[in-house]
């Protein structure tokens, strides 16, 4: 790399610091407005030079940026936002668009920067209409939700369907407030026009699946996948060619099960970051290394020190299964509470 330069993306200006690698030489600046046009005359000062690589994270306006990076004919880098700030550490200052820019040419320099993948056009064009798509759907929901509310609220039975003809002629005919019947009026309006704007991109987006060999495949070889979600996958997964397993698609969809809670009893949970672990997959892999019968597990009556007793299973290694007592050294334990903790216990 002969240039590095890091840019720091915010809506008015974008911070900016290159580095001569050869002479080492570093300045410092900023492009106002923040717009295409600006950029592009920005770009125009490397016209001459070759191996200039830009650094950015991949926040909101990352685009226009890296677009016009590649059509000047230079490579850019798009730094993942999470693990960026993992490099960073500690903050023991405030954080600043100047730091920001060090960092970047820190990470970058070394080759040490957590790159993200950059999608094509078509990806992003497709990635857009789905997250449109996607919005407008939780906007009807919450105009559902809303309505839905306010019926009980005002007494009406449960069961009514207002987005179904039969609905609408009962809720014509039920006794509302002044009030909340502009409200149910209001939200069936905004209802019926969310999905006359959901049918042509739904149109777009069947369109685009039956054409398209990945999300041909999707739906012949899922089962109930159809060519919205077909579209939504292909969207978010991109190239799936650059995961090396299947785990780490998943993970990147972040629908890896992940372990939040210590207690046995409680349910599994999606992860919708990446980054964490305590994957599925992983946990029943270890566990299908074990070899040999399970612990031998007997049960106890365990005297608590208000004077109830409760039978509880007490589990023993194979190992000191056989030399073990009976009953548990539990059974002479105070009950925990907050106010027995570890500490306070070995001072007694």
């Amino acid at each position: 790399m002969r240039i590095v330069c890091a840019l720091d993306v915010h809506r008015r200006q974008i911070t900016y610091a290159i580095v001569d690698v050869r002479s080492g030489e570093l300045s410092r600046g900023r492009i106002t407005p923040a717009t295409r046009e600006s950029v592009r005359e920005w770009l125009a000062r490397f016209d001459s030079l070759h191996d200039v690589h830009f650094a950015l994270e991949g926040t909101t306006g990352w685009r226009f940026v890296a677009e016009e990076v590649a059509r000047a004919g230079h490579r850019a880098h798009l730094a993942d936002p999470a693990e960026t700030a993992v490099k960073r550490g500690r903050k023991r200052r405030a954080k600043t668009d100047r730091a920001d820019c060090d960092l970047l040419l820190r990470l970058l320099s070394a080759r040490e920067l957590p790159e993200s993948w950059i999608p094509p056009a078509q990806i992003l064009e497709l990635r857009t209409r789905v997250r449109l798509r996607k919005t407008l759907v939780d906007e009807r929901t919450a105009w559902q939700q809303r309505l839905q509310a306010q019926l009980f609220h005002q007494g009406v039975p449960a069961g009514m369907r207002p987005r179904t003809r039969a609905g609408r002629e009962a809720l014509a005919s039920v006794e509302l407030s002044p009030a909340g019947r502009e409200l149910v009026a209001l939200a069936l309006r905004m209802i019926d026009r969310i999905e006359r704007e959901l049918e042509p991109l739904d149109r777009a987006l069947s369109l685009y699946a039956r054409c398209q060999p990945g999300c041909r495949e999707l739906i012949t070889r899922l089962y109930g996948v159809g060519p919205v979600t077909a579209t939504a996958i292909v969207a978010e997964l991109g190239d799936a060619r650059r995961f090396g397993c299947s785990d780490d698609a998943v993970r990147h969809c972040g629908l890896d099960v992940t372990c939040t809670s210590r207690t046995a009893s409680a349910p599994p949970v999606t992860s919708r970051t990446k980054g964490r672990s305590c994957c599925a997959g992983r946990c029943s892999r270890r566990r299908s290394r074990r070899v040999g019968p399970p612990h031998p597990t007997t049960t106890t009556t365990v005297r608590w020190r208000g004077g109830s007793t409760t039978t509880a299973p007490v589990c023993r290694s194979r190992a000191s299964s056989a030399a073990a007592p009976s009953t548990s050294c539990a059974s002479s334990a105070p009950r925990p509470s907050h106010r027995s903790s570890p500490r306070r216990l070995a001072r007694r």
